[in-house]
């Protein structure tokens, strides 16, 4: 790349997207400080300015060495900064793991998705002490606030309830009227539209959904 003249670097101005985009790579160790300095020819002040503004990291503070106990002590943080990194390399490797995981599940789903994927936001918000990755990632990735998570948790539930109500009322009505009752005849029998307000659509959904759905007779 040819190198800038001081006039031309003084006229130069990055965009906030720019800016934001090497944050982003910083933060993911894809790249370095120094790096970014050399390869856009911008002061390395000037990109820690860049990372105090849109990272949540932080830049450490210089390591003034005095004496020998100084010494040995910057060597014990360096191996632990080390191992730090290495278990930050692993939890990113979890992530993009995850992250593959909720793109399949979204686009197998389709419109279930927020149904299917609330239980498994839920465990990994259970279990967040030991993947240690703040839950609003997993929250953006999947296109929810934290707000929009904890309304889907709730209908989950509610449904989850309903179906209980649902699941005893088919099993007694198979049991003694019709064995091989249908999911359209329970609908109009059972008064499902009337009592929980579903439409048949929906309810041959959740009726296949909560395995209450007959499977097919046997032809000879």
């Amino acid at each position: 790349m040819r190198k800038l003249t001081t006039e031309e670097r003084r006229r130069r101005r990055f965009t906030e997207a720019f800016r934001k985009e090497q944050v982003r790579l910083l933060d993911r160790g894809e790249v370095t400080l120094s790096e970014i300095s050399r390869m856009y020819q911008v002061k390395a002040d000037c990109v820690k300015r860049w990372v105090r503004k849109y990272s949540q990291n932080t830049i450490p503070e210089p390591i003034i060495i005095g004496s020998r106990s100084d010494y040995d002590h910057m060597k014990v943080l360096e191996k632990e900064n080390q191992s730090l990194k290495q278990y930050i390399g692993e939890q990113q490797m979890r992530l993009v793991y995850m992250e593959q995981l909720l793109a399949l599940a979204k686009e197998r789903l389709g419109n279930d998705f927020e149904k299917m994927i609330t239980p498994l936001l839920t465990r990994l918000r259970d279990n967040q002490k030991e993947h240690m990755i703040p839950m609003e990632r997993f929250y953006r990735y999947v296109g929810l606030s934290r707000q929009g998570y904890f309304q889907a948790l709730a209908r989950h539930q509610q449904e989850e309830q309903m179906m209980v109500c649902i699941k005893n009322q088919v099993s007694a009505y198979r049991g003694s009227k019709d064995s091989r009752a249908g999911s359209r005849d329970l609908f109009y029998n059972l008064g499902i539209k009337e009592e929980y307000h579903l439409g048949i659509n929906k309810f041959e959904r959740l009726m296949s959904a909560y395995g209450l759905s007959l499977k097919p007779m046997r032809t000879r």
